[in-house]
């Protein structure tokens, strides 16, 4: 079965807020086998699995005291190969970001993506 998972951000008076997911949804799946079984056939064999291939974690900061937006998550999903045996026919790489901004456009004559700050982690599945 697929994991689904939601992420909440607890504000400081104890209010519990969802992050969205891609904009609009609440939950998300780092990988699911279900998608990819073969509907061929009488044993539906698993063809592929879907991955999350890259996440990224958005932060808006609003001012200078540290106050930010609700965070924003983006998955992007792949598919991976699998041979008769359930291995993966290939390596394949995931990444996380996190990455914390403010718009700068109100202070300086540039535009915001000069001034936004990224922390890259990347980790291969074998």
């Amino acid at each position: 079965a697929t994991l689904f998972l939601s992420i909440y951000l607890q504000l400081s008076a104890g209010r519990v807020v969802p992050v969205p997911i891609n904009g609009n949804q609440r939950r998300f799946f780092l990988y699911d086998r279900a998608l990819g079984v073969s509907t061929d056939g009488d044993g539906g064999d698993l063809v592929y699995v879907r991955y999350a291939q890259a996440v990224t974690f958005a932060v808006e900061v609003v001012d200078n005291q540290g106050n930010f937006r609700v965070p924003n998550i983006t998955v992007k999903y792949a598919d991976v190969a699998v041979d008769g045996n359930g291995e993966f026919d290939e390596v394949v790489t995931v990444s996380f970001q996190s990455v914390y901004y403010k718009d700068q456009t109100k202070y300086f004559n540039v535009g915001p993506e000069l001034h936004n700050m990224a922390l890259n982690y990347s980790c291969v599945a074998l």
